[in-house]
């Protein structure tokens, strides 16, 4: 089944639940909701054939991001204030310009456009899911939530041999939603299309969100199942392997804690286990942190 869609980033229209709602509405999946021209360059890296529609006062917008954004001959439309902002979009580009005036006459017209462009294949796992790449072949069943046996897990990490330990990096920013959660996602993607097996970590104690955007279901907190396996002492890269979730065939994900008052549960030498094992058997970490 496909489906038109589309990424948005018209906070700042007063109307703009109602487009998002009359967009659904109308058959066009909004992929994604963004706030800046940061979080919409992050999200359009990921999604690379999804048509953009954005606000001419987007924060951060510059003629460079919309050269960017239109890179391989994707659809770009724009919303107008007024014909000083119509006349500004055009200038960086943007033929197709519409003037935000009403949602329903925006969205009809919106939707005359975004059916001249090509269908986006919709995932499987329902509306919201980003798409990373081809899913992996075969899903390894979570561990369970309890504490881990004295037995040590022992299967082979599904990993590619290094010279050095894995990098780590942490993708941190200000309180606002400020695009973390998509910049470490768009980071983790780039690192596995090139070739790196990639495990991006939610630590984010505030709005952990990578399992949802990605799509990736867990049984239990994957951050909180390995961290309990090092406080043992029982977390080894074949352990790492199986409680890490695939995302693409070399990017896999450990979800984070839903619930705030469980973070107590999560040791700072735990998580240290964890990152270290994690650089054994991983080229590149992501830890998206609040």
């Amino acid at each position: 089944m496909s489906a038109h869609a589309c990424l948005l980033a018209a906070a700042d229209l007063s109307a703009e639940p109602e487009i998002v709602r009359l967009l659904q509405a109308s058959g066009i999946h909004v992929r994604r909701r963004c706030l800046d021209a940061a979080d919409l360059l992050a999200a359009a890296w990921v999604d690379p054939q999804v048509p953009v529609v954005l606000s001419a006062v987007l924060p951060r917008l510059t003629r460079e991001c919309i050269t960017r954004l239109q890179a391989q001959d994707r659809l770009v439309l724009g919303l107008a204030h007024d014909s000083a902002h119509e006349q500004q979009l055009r200038d960086w580009g943007i033929a197709d310009v519409l003037l935000a005036d009403e949602p329903a006459a925006v969205v009809s017209l919106l939707a005359v456009r975004l059916a001249s462009a090509p269908a986006i294949q919709r995932d499987t796992q329902g509306p919201g899911v980003w798409t990373l790449g081809p899913p992996a072949a075969a899903a390894p069943v979570a561990p369970a939530a309890q504490p881990p046996s004295r037995t040590p897990v022992d299967h082979e990490p599904r990993a590619m041999p290094h010279r050095r330990p894995g990098a780590i990096t942490a993708v941190w920013g200000p309180d606002g939603a400020p695009g973390r959660s998509t910049t470490a996602l768009a980071v983790g993607a780039a690192l596995a299309a090139a070739g790196s097996r990639t495990l991006v970590i939610d630590a984010d104690t505030t709005a952990p969100a990578l399992a949802l955007l990605t799509g990736v279901i867990e049984d239990a907190s994957g951050i909180l199942v390995s961290a309990r396996y090092a406080a043992q002492g029982l977390l080894t890269p074949g352990a790492l392997a199986t409680i890490a979730r695939p995302v693409t065939q070399e990017c896999a994900l450990l979800g984070g804690i839903a619930h705030g008052r469980r973070w107590r549960e999560l040791r700072p030498e735990s998580l240290i286990g964890v990152l270290d094992v994690a650089q054994q058997c991983f080229d590149a970490v992501i830890v998206d942190v609040a």
